[in-house]
């Protein structure tokens, strides 16, 4: 596994997520000095792709701008959108 810092996400849609978890990946997203209280986020789930704005977590669940829990567990991959 790779591990992302968060200084490296100054412009994170530069960074290669590949070869890293979700978990990972939802850890850089927020760790990042561009995340201020949303990310737009690219989530793949069932095989489907969702276009989602992000607020937080709350143990096992990512929160989305309109009150959604989506299960982290169900996560395929996500991906940040510029």
């Amino acid at each position: 596994s790779k591990y992302i810092s968060s200084n490296i996400l100054e412009n994170y849609s530069k960074v290669d997520f590949k070869g890293v978890n979700i978990n990972q990946k939802l850890k850089a997203i927020f760790n990042s000095k561009n995340y201020i209280y949303k990310a737009e986020v690219e989530i793949t789930q069932h095989g489907e792709k969702l276009k989602k704005r992000v607020i937080g977590r709350n143990g096992n669940y990512l929160i989305t701008m309109e009150n959604e829990k989506i299960p982290i567990d169900s996560i395929e991959d996500i991906t940040i959108i510029k």
